[in-house]
């Protein structure tokens, strides 16, 4: 398993996306350091319960969006390798380093497997896994009778995608329950809340949905993943840079007429302040706003 983590890095060495390795003997691989955080202390709340303070903030929804684009970014690089697809068959967020930077690189490549081509049917061959551990598969990687192609790595980006934007493990601990599930084609679900969190969060869980394809002939590569992905960061930065100055002339009017209303309670017999920022107060004041 050493020797194809080894070959894997090594002829995918002019990638910037993948860990370069340095040599390896035996057991043993010697790859470049990566000093990032773990990716998965800014994603997963359980992974970050207790340590908070120690932490770097949780990834914002663009930063999301930007990891999201690396990780497949790596992934394109093994499904689109020259000299034929390599699948990864482990893909899950723990695979992946950030680096101080954040730049995203892939690495344990232990279970990855060059395909053969097919040269009567013109396609690449699957291979014949068995019966899959784990609750990050993809269906046919629990269904022992069927071959399991690169596609599958695409279902297990899924998951990723699932993770960040729940901060959550797809299926929860229940390795079982994750392997009926999945194996019938029941995806994790992302709630209408988080999805509808911004537009990055928004793009991401559609991206998502694509991954999450039953049939591996009719799910979305990788490439297409990372098409997506490109317009949405594009599509978010333009969406950041607009002000929304009518929003803000708004906000602006209601603090300095509750700064004037509080002052004046003081004057008259100390009553109570109102919170600018009191949520009833602000929808009351903003419907009348609108109203008018």
């Amino acid at each position: 398993m050493i020797r194809v983590d080894a070959m894997t890095m090594d002829i995918l060495t002019s990638s910037e996306r993948i860990v370069n390795v340095y040599a390896h003997c035996g057991v043993s691989v010697q790859v470049e350091p990566i000093t990032g955080p773990s990716i998965e202390d800014l994603t997963v709340h359980s992974e970050r319960r207790g340590n908070e303070d120690n932490l770097p903030p949780i990834l914002s929804p663009a930063e999301k969006l930007k990891a999201a684009l690396g990780m497949a970014e790596a992934l394109a690089d093994i499904h689109g390798y020259a000299g034929g697809v390599i699948t990864h068959y482990d893909i899950q967020i723990g695979q992946y380093l950030l680096d101080t930077d954040y730049s995203v690189k892939m690495s344990d490549f232990n279970r990855a497997d060059p395909l053969l081509w097919n040269e009567e049917d013109q396609e690449y061959c699957g291979g014949w896994l068995g019966h899959a551990h784990g609750c990050l598969r993809s269906p046919e990687e629990y269904n022992q009778n069927v071959p399991v192609g690169y596609s599958a790595d695409v279902y297990s980006y899924g998951n990723i995608i699932f993770t960040l934007l729940t901060g959550k493990w797809p299926y929860g601990d229940d390795e079982y329950e994750a392997q009926r599930l999945c194996g019938q084609g029941i995806p994790p679900i992302v709630e209408y809340s988080v999805r509808g969190q911004s537009f990055a969060s928004a793009s991401l869980a559609t991206i998502m949905d694509k991954c999450f394809e039953f049939y591996p002939e009719k799910r979305i590569d990788i490439f297409m993943v990372v098409s997506m992905l490109k317009d949405a960061i594009n599509l978010n930065n333009k969406l950041e840079s607009i002000k929304v100055t009518h929003f803000e002339e708004v906000e602006h009017e209601m603090e300095n007429e509750v700064e004037g209303h509080n002052e004046e309670n003081e004057e008259n017999n100390g009553e109570e302040n109102i919170d600018w920022e009191d949520d009833y107060y602000y929808e009351d004041r903003a419907e009348s706003h609108f109203d008018d």
